[in-house]
């Protein structure tokens, strides 16, 4: 604890008190009068005894070389820390940029990734049941992560065997799936390329085999109309026979319905010259030949 002294006590010293006794000015009254008297200082001499500069006091030779060694020491201390300052500075520098280095690489491997994975994604699913599944190659970036910078999608762009429309559409598939990402590679066009070709090869197999159907269509379809014209020709003959037969068959009525009306016209005659006979009118034949001959 520091007690504040009155200004006026402030250059005072206080004499020596011998061991065992209390501060001079906490004695009692009785040993007030002791040989040792405070003694005071004047403000100047306190004040040279404070000054410490060699322009102050030249005569002292150690405290001007203490002043030079304290200075040269300050200056180094003050050039090692500017030092450490600056390759502190340079190497947080070279950090900073290793590490934008990097981080500008592992931005780069990413959008790469994500390029490529979108890009065999589109081939897959586009092709269908005729592309296989994705495979990629990666590379590590500088984070211990392992990006894809490449990839590639099988796909089977053969022709179907004996089915010339199937191949057609096949290749057709092919074809969209090889030109399906945004920005298809060159072996992405050279496949693209091999699917038309396949399409174009299926379109003229698609071509003869229509006209060929065609064709036996026409001889079917003339076959059949010649069978119809016989069949035609038959049903008239049978037509024209069976009117013949009836013709016929009317023809023999009318001639029996002729007898049958002759023969009652006739025995009318014979029952009318009987009763004629009978009753006078005319005389009986002489013979029955001449009556027959009559009749008739």
């Amino acid at each position: 604890m520091i007690n504040s002294l009155p200004s006026n006590f402030a250059n005072a010293v206080t004499p020596y008190a011998p061991l065992g006794r209390q501060a001079v000015s906490e004695e009692s009254t009785e040993l007030k009068s002791t040989s040792f008297k405070p003694l005071e200082e004047s403000a100047a001499s306190a004040r040279g005894a404070n000054e410490r500069s060699p322009e102050q006091r030249p005569g002292e030779v150690e405290e001007r070389e203490r002043t030079r060694i304290s200075g040269e020491s300050a200056e180094g201390d003050a050039e090692q820390e500017e030092r450490d300052t600056d390759e502190g500075e340079a190497l947080s520098r070279s950090e900073r940029r290793e590490l934008e280095q990097q981080q500008e690489t592992i931005r780069e491997l990413a959008a790469r990734d994500r390029e490529v994975r979108a890009h065999e994604r589109a081939h897959a699913a586009v092709g269908g049941q005729y592309a296989g599944a994705p495979s990629y190659q990666y590379e590590r970036g500088p984070d211990g992560v392992s990006y894809a910078v490449s990839g590639e999608v099988g796909i089977d762009a053969s022709a179907v065997p004996g089915d010339p429309q199937a191949t057609l559409d096949k290749a057709e598939q092919v074809q969209r799936a090889a030109l399906a990402p945004a920005e298809p590679s060159a072996q992405d066009r050279r496949v693209a390329a091999r699917a038309s070709q396949l399409a174009v090869e299926a379109r003229a197999e698609i071509q003869v085999q229509q006209r060929e159907e065609r064709r036996v269509e026409q001889e079917a379809a003339a076959e059949a109309r010649e069978q119809q014209s016989e069949q035609s020709s038959v049903q008239g003959a049978e037509e024209d026979t069976s009117q013949v037969r009836e013709s016929q068959a009317e023809e023999q009525q009318r001639r029996e319905e002729r007898a049958r009306e002759f023969a009652e016209a006739s025995a009318r005659n014979i029952d009318i010259n009987r009763r004629l006979i009978e009753i006078g009118v005319i005389e009986p034949p002489s013979s029955s030949g001449a009556l027959l001959n009559q009749r008739v």
